[in-house]
């Protein structure tokens, strides 16, 4: 088996609570992750994205870059890379989650990840609490 990475990230649109520009991101991402055998999932809250990679990491670092040179993102924090065993979310090409439904402390959790500090990318703490965060809202609500 080849190597695989995780990567976490989160960042700010420039265009709160624009849902068509999600819906043009997701258009696009799934095409183009599928044909790169990356997986994932994206949570956004109306005005920021969490989302967790997971793949070979070429591609993976590859796909980060354009996210960073993307002008619909500003404020992109990389929170963590882990290298994996499995993937969490290998059936998703890119799933997506919204919040709005959960429960107050699972958004709380939210809030805390979306406006940590960038910490060093091999933090697998970062790594550890986006990937429960993550798990908790996609068991409810995910397209």
């Amino acid at each position: 088996m080849s190597r695989e990475i995780a990567l976490v990230y989160t960042s700010r649109t420039v265009r709160p609570n624009q849902f068509e520009d999600l819906h043009d991101i997701l258009q696009v991402a799934r095409l183009k992750n599928a044909a790169s055998a990356i997986t994932g999932v994206l949570l956004f809250d109306g005005e920021r994205y969490l989302q967790f990679l997971e793949g070979d990491p070429v591609r993976i670092y590859a796909l980060f870059e354009r996210i960073q040179q993307d002008g619909r993102h500003e404020d992109v924090r990389l929170l963590a890379i882990a290298d994996i065993t499995e993937r969490h979310f290998g059936n998703w090409n890119m799933g997506v989650i919204y919040p709005e439904q959960r429960e107050v402390n699972d958004l709380a959790a939210m809030k805390e990840i979306l406006e940590a500090e960038p910490v060093s990318p091999e933090n697998r703490s970062s790594h550890d609490q986006a990937l429960a965060l993550l798990h908790g809202f996609s068991g409810t609500r995910a397209a």
